[in-house]
């Protein structure tokens, strides 16, 4: 099986806002990407290729951390923002035929307190 790859190019940074046929498109790619491997390649996301390479950096050397640091930044549902941080090794699998992958993570939400007023009275 190979990693869907999605034309992200109506939607790229500083394009307009795409036509409502373009962001149907696009959910339907995107939906049966992550639904059949988890995965999706974006192409054509106006992303500059240093900026990917600096984020990808950022997290390598984040994951490299001893336990114990990355435990500062965990993920706590008494939080205001309980999606958001690092979460340690467990076994998550999108097809219950397959077999689990083993993985740890770090969930990103939007740290603006707009946004966390607004999860919170959901």
């Amino acid at each position: 099986m190979s990693v869907a790859v999605v034309d992200f190019g109506s939607f790229a940074l500083g394009q307009a806002v795409p036509s409502a046929h373009e962001m149907k498109r696009l959910s339907t790619e995107i939906e049966q990407a992550f639904s059949q491997l988890g995965f999706v390649y974006l192409k054509n996301t106006g992303i500059k290729d240093e900026q990917v390479f600096e984020a990808m950096d950022i997290c390598r050397k984040f994951f490299l951390l001893p336990k114990d640091i990355k435990q500062q930044y965990a993920r706590s549902k008494d939080s205001d923002i309980p999606c958001h941080g690092w979460i340690d090794f467990q076994t998550e699998s999108l097809n219950p035929t397959e077999l689990n992958d083993l993985k740890e993570a770090f969930n990103v939400t939007s740290l603006s307190s707009t946004d966390v007023r607004s999860q919170n009275s959901h």
